[in-house]
């Protein structure tokens, strides 16, 4: 009893949000192995709006989460890496045989999207750059299924735009490109580390403060 006490204390809920494989990022795993060496770290993956939500009533401890507006007062955040977004496109496309496109490349193309509902600020960010640059194309509903939306762009259906650390699932006939340095600037999105800084426990304190000596600036 007693070491299972000891566990469930040194134990910390950590969500993880799924619009991004944090193993791809080598620092990120290296931080959250670090600090598996003292703790044990339990994962759980959602969307950003979910994760915050489970962060503020206490059902996590910490959470990682892209841009999200609607952070609650109580809860901390540290900004602690910036994400590019990359275009997936069909292997076959024209636009694919280029390093660099912009939004003219591919908008013959139908759009997979996603509802604004499942995260706002997320939408709102990529609405505002389209419109600055006119990219109006028609929108077909993102599946659930990343494996399923892949193959459909593979099969000609249309593009979608994702974050780097999310194109590291391969398929044959999908290639990812980056965007002209002009578009991707602005669609710089802030991964941050949210928290419960009142009542947080001296693990989690422990956890946010390596996090701040790993965080450039």
């Amino acid at each position: 009893m007693s070491d299972a006490e000891d566990r469930l204390s040194r134990q910390i809920k950590i969500g993880l949000s799924f619009m991004f494989d944090f193993t791809a990022l080598p620092i990120m795993k290296d931080m959250l192995d670090k600090i598996g060496d003292t703790v044990v770290i339990q994962r759980e993956y959602g969307a950003s709006r979910n994760l915050a939500s489970l962060v503020e009533s206490g059902e996590l401890d910490a959470a990682i989460i892209g841009a999200y507006r609607d952070t609650p007062n109580s809860i901390d955040r540290l900004q602690i890496f910036t994400e590019t977004i990359r275009v997936s496109l069909p292997a076959h496309h024209p636009a694919a045989q280029k390093d660099h496109v912009t939004f003219k490349d591919f908008d013959d193309l139908p759009l997979f999207w996603f509802s604004k509902n499942e995260n706002p600020h997320y939408a709102d960010i990529f609405e505002q750059v389209f419109a600055h640059h006119q990219y109006r194309p028609p929108r077909l509903r993102e599946p659930d299924d990343h494996v399923q939306l892949l193959s459909r762009i593979g099969a000609g259906e249309g593009a979608t735009f994702l974050p780097t650390l999310r194109t590291s699932v391969r398929h044959t006939n999908v290639v990812y490109r980056a965007l002209t340095p002009e578009i991707s600037d602005q669609l710089q999105i802030p991964i941050y580390v949210i928290w419960r800084d009142q009542g947080a426990r001296p693990e989690v304190r422990r956890m946010i403060e390596e996090f701040k000596r790993h965080t450039p600036g």
